[in-house]
């Protein structure tokens, strides 16, 4: 045999065991339960509402990703869609983190806004000026004569932010620490 078409042989022989464990990787992936999410840490939240969120992420998880690609896996989660039901379930939701741990669990960190004080019966006014929907926690209720709401978004999750006569309320938050109710 000559030594070029030993050459040749090698080469195909390499690129042909690269697809081959290319596919088992695609196979495993897709088609074992390898790198399935099972269990869900969630972080920041109470008991109730940890299962609350469990039971919608997995909802989530239910449908697939692509045709072939099912979206319960660690990789092919619906990162987007979890973080808009979440803050769905909570308004008070400030940030929402995803972070795998192998082999099988999704840790999920919620971060909340801290509250300040209410603007009516529905509303509560965070410390960084966002406007969000609270109707259990008791805190005192301050009126406004003229304010302003505007939106942003912040890393995919809509905000309500307050402007107070042109004065954004994170400048006001520190004037409130001082009184006293």
């Amino acid at each position: 045999m000559r030594r070029q078409t030993y050459i040749t042989w090698r080469r195909n022989l390499g690129y042909f065991s690269l697809f081959i464990l290319l596919v088992g990787v695609v196979y495993a992936y897709t088609r074992t339960s390898v790198l399935t999410i099972t269990n869900y840490d969630i972080v920041g939240l109470s008991e109730e509402k940890q299962a609350e969120v469990a039971v919608a992420l997995k909802v989530i998880d239910q449908k697939p990703f692509l045709r072939f690609i099912p979206a319960n896996k660690l990789f092919t989660y619906r990162k987007q869609e979890s973080r808009q039901r979440i803050v769905e379930l909570f308004p008070e939701t400030k940030e929402v983190l995803f972070q795998a741990v192998l082999p099988n669990t999704l840790r999920v960190t919620v971060l909340t806004h801290a509250p300040l004080f209410r603007i009516d019966e529905t509303k509560v006014l965070s410390s960084e000026g966002v406007l969000y929907q609270n109707l259990s926690e008791e805190l005192p209720t301050v009126l406004f004569a003229s304010s302003t709401v505007t939106q942003k978004e912040v890393e995919g999750i809509q905000m309500s932010y307050l402007v107070i006569d042109a004065t954004p309320v994170e400048s006001l938050s520190y004037a409130l620490d001082n009184l006293t109710f």
